[in-house]
C-alpha cells in the first residue's frame, strides 16, 4: 500500500502528464482542471488500492478516464459529444505519446552523459537561454562563429543517433527523432 506521503510525491511527479491527459479528454481547459482535480480527490479516496510497485501513472489516468466519460455521459445532450470509443482510443494514443516522450527525456538524459564535457558545457550554454545565438556564444567563448556552428550540429547528430539507439534497445519503433 502506498502511503499519503508517496501518494503526494507521485502525484506532483506525474502532475503535469496528468494534466496533459486531462487536457486530452475534455475540450475546455477549465473542464480539465475540474477533471484532474475531481480525479485527485478520488485516488486519495481509493489510496489503498494502489500497490507501491503499481504504475502510478495508468492508474490516474484510469480515473481521468473514467470520470471523463462520466461527464460525457452527464453532458451528451450537448451539442458536442464524443462516443466511448473515441475517448478509449484518443486515451491510448495520448499514453502511448506520454510512454515514448518519457522514454525520449531518459534517452536524452543518457546520451548528454556520454558527450565529452567540453560537449556538455557548449550545449548548456547553448540551450540554456533561449535568447543565445551562435554569434553571441563566439565572442563570449572567443571561438569562431562557423566552428561552434559545426560542433553543435555534430552534437545534435551524435545525439539523435544515440537516442534512436536506446529506444529502439527499449522497444521503440517510431520516435520523433527519426
Amino acid at each position: 500500500m502506498v502511503s499519503e506521503h508517496q501518494f503526494l510525491r507521485l502525484f506532483a511527479e506525474h502532475k503535469p502528464h496528468l494534466r496533459a491527459f486531462a487536457h486530452s479528454l475534455t475540450l475546455q481547459a477549465g473542464e480539465a482542471d475540474d477533471l484532474l482535480q475531481d480525479s485527485c480527490v478520488q485516488m486519495w479516496q481509493k489510496l489503498g488500492q494502489l500497490k507501491v510497485e503499481g504504475d502510478f501513472r495508468a492508474w490516474a489516468c484510469s480515473f481521468l478516464r473514467f470520470n471523463a466519460m462520466n461527464r460525457r455521459r452527464k453532458n451528451s445532450r450537448s451539442p458536442v459529444s464524443f462516443s466511448s470509443e473515441f475517448v478509449d482510443q484518443l486515451a491510448a494514443e495520448n499514453e502511448a505519446e506520454a510512454d515514448l516522450a518519457d522514454a525520449e527525456r531518459t534517452a536524452l538524459q543518457g546520451c548528454l552523459e556520454e558527450l565529452t564535457p567540453m560537449q556538455q558545457g557548449l550545449v548548456r550554454q547553448y540551450y540554456a537561454k533561449a535568447e543565445v545565438t551562435i554569434a553571441d556564444l563566439s565572442k563570449e567563448l572567443q571561438r569562431p562563429a562557423a566552428g561552434l556552428y559545426k560542433i553543435l550540429q555534430r552534437v545534435r547528430e551524435a545525439l539523435r543517433t544515440c537516442i534512436g539507439a536506446r529506444l529502439r534497445k527499449e522497444g521503440f519503433s517510431h520516435s520523433i527523432t527519426n
